[in-house]
């Protein structure tokens, strides 16, 4: 699949104001969104569900630090044979990740993906 840098940026601005939408995902399809209420209440009725949380993609591992607490030696060596990649993986969140981006729960699941299209758009 093939996109221009202006269509992604056109995306990137309907996120920005509250849209969510499918876009593939260096696995396959998947929803998108900027990580607010909004676009949460938004996908979870487009999945029909509730109170379960979704996957958070980031661009790059620098932006792993706005939603975990550091990280020790081990866990670094784990994380960065896997990423960049089609590998999830679940962190205790950072005190500071709102309550319903994990339901509530006191974990997260992250994943830093390897697809040039995502990456763009999800910086």
């Amino acid at each position: 699949m093939y996109f221009k840098p202006a269509d992604i940026d056109h995306i990137a601005l309907q996120m920005k104001q509250g849209g969510v939408g499918a876009f593939p995902c260096d696995t396959l399809m998947g929803l998108v969104g900027i990580v607010s209420r909004q676009s949460y209440d938004k996908m979870s009725i487009i999945k029909k569900r509730s109170k379960k949380p979704f996957l958070v993609l980031i661009p790059t591992l620098d932006h792993l630090e706005n939603w975990v607490d550091s990280l020790t030696e081990r866990q670094r060596k784990v994380v960065l044979s896997y990423w960049p990649g089609p590998v999830s993986f679940i962190f205790k969140k950072k005190k500071t990740v709102p309550d319903f981006v994990t339901c509530g729960y006191d974990t997260i699941c992250i994943r830093f993906v390897e697809f040039l299209p995502l990456n763009y758009l999800l910086k």
